[in-house]
């Protein structure tokens, strides 16, 4: 008599397991997305660091025109990184309702 109850234990605890991987695989390739971005803005941000510093080498009103473009490309990479950020968070208290059945 006691199997059935057993058996819908045991369904359940596996259910909830495969959940749980299938939520962590998603938010790593979303991390691993983000992180591509996050490389990628940064060596970007280090091209127009050294494209700057040439320039201020070359002609002093340059240095304007480039720290615009610098304060830029930082503006973007702190945008993404908050984003990224706020994204998995969202993810992760998604993660939890699945997790303790919360749909």
């Amino acid at each position: 008599m006691q199997r059935v109850p057993m058996r819908n234990m045991i369904t359940d605890f596996i259910g909830r397991g495969i959940a749980k991987v299938q939520v962590e695989m998603e938010r790593e390739a979303q991390i691993d997305s983000k992180n591509f971005e996050i490389v990628w803005l940064w060596d970007r941000l280090q091209y127009h660091d050294a494209v700057n510093q040439k320039m201020t080498q070359k002609n002093p009103e340059a240095l304007r025109e480039s720290r615009d473009v610098f304060g830029g490309l930082f503006a973007a990479v702190i945008t993404v990184g908050t984003a990224a950020l706020a994204v998995l968070s969202l993810n992760l208290i998604g993660a939890k309702h699945i997790q303790y059945g919360h749909l």
